[in-house]
């Protein structure tokens, strides 16, 4: 998607903004903490107190680089000038003189960066994606050999639980538990592993995984075979790079359906109906 050289200015600051909207968010409950009277024993802060105040204010400054885009390719130097004016703006030094005749040439520097750093992350993930394309056509093979089930689409899928609820439309929301493997078995990502499973909207993910919950019913498990072409395609994504087949095993848990607003009032149905659990 090609951007204009005024919205790389937006999309470079707003972020931060919003980074930093949502720590101030959390700041009342720390001054909640910092205010409250001193006990008796005129106890001091715990030392881990102060060592996760750092941290955390390490944690930021990463979030404030990311989210500028400072790990697309600017050498030391040049971040070093940019800190500079970090600071010179935290510390209320007063707005440059030349802001307005300098901000054409930030916007082009900043665009040139980011073109420069997706060209080489194109490139790289051509690479990897054309590595694993010999690797999926022979797991595929012996999905096949295995007599696993196949969509029209091309989503290998094993049915492990029936379930007995309804099927989730593309206007639902799902409360999931998932378990997300490459094929060499490494886990990439798994609510089951966090202990807690996920509620998104069915547009929300990847076009096998939504495939794959229309399978099921509620209760229902199954396991999905997701080529990258129904994945992330030949784009690396996070900790998944590019051209990966995707496993998942996934529980469709609960289908949360979307109330309609200005509904009229529902008629009393016979306790035998559809919709009656």
């Amino acid at each position: 998607m090609r951007i204009s050289q005024f919205m790389i200015s937006r999309i470079a600051f707003k972020p931060i903004f919003m980074c930093t909207v949502f720590l101030l968010s959390l700041l009342p409950v720390t001054f909640a903490e910092n205010n409250k009277p001193e006990t008796s024993n005129n106890s001091s802060i715990h030392p881990n107190v102060a060592i996760m105040n750092v941290e955390a204010l390490e944690v930021y400054g990463w979030m404030i680089s990311r989210q500028a885009g400072l790990h697309m390719g600017y050498t030391e130097e040049e971040i070093n000038q940019i800190l500079k004016g970090i600071r010179h703006g935290a510390l209320k030094l007063g707005e440059p003189e030349n802001l307005q005749n300098i901000l054409p040439v930030i916007q082009k520097l900043v665009g040139n960066k980011a073109k420069a750093f997706q060209d080489k992350q194109a490139r790289f993930d051509d690479e990897i994606a054309k590595a694993n394309r010999n690797i999926n056509h022979a797991y595929i093979a012996e999905l096949d050999l295995r007599g696993i089930a196949k969509t029209e689409t091309g989503l290998y899928y094993e049915v492990i639980k029936n379930g007995n609820g309804e099927i989730p439309t593309a206007a639902d929301n799902v409360l999931v538990h998932y378990h997300g493997t490459f094929i060499n078995g490494e886990v990439f990502d798994s609510s089951r592993d966090r202990g807690t499973p996920a509620n998104f909207h069915m547009s929300g993910v990847i076009t096998g995984f939504k495939e794959g919950l229309k399978l099921l019913r509620e209760g229902g498990k199954a396991k999905l075979y997701i080529p990258p072409h129904l994945g992330y395609g030949n784009r690396s994504k996070g900790k998944i790079p590019a051209g990966s087949l995707l496993i998942f095993e996934i529980e469709l848990i609960e289908i949360k359906r979307p109330v309609k607003k200005n509904q009229p009032p529902a008629q009393i149905e016979p306790a035998n109906n559809d919709i009656t659990k």
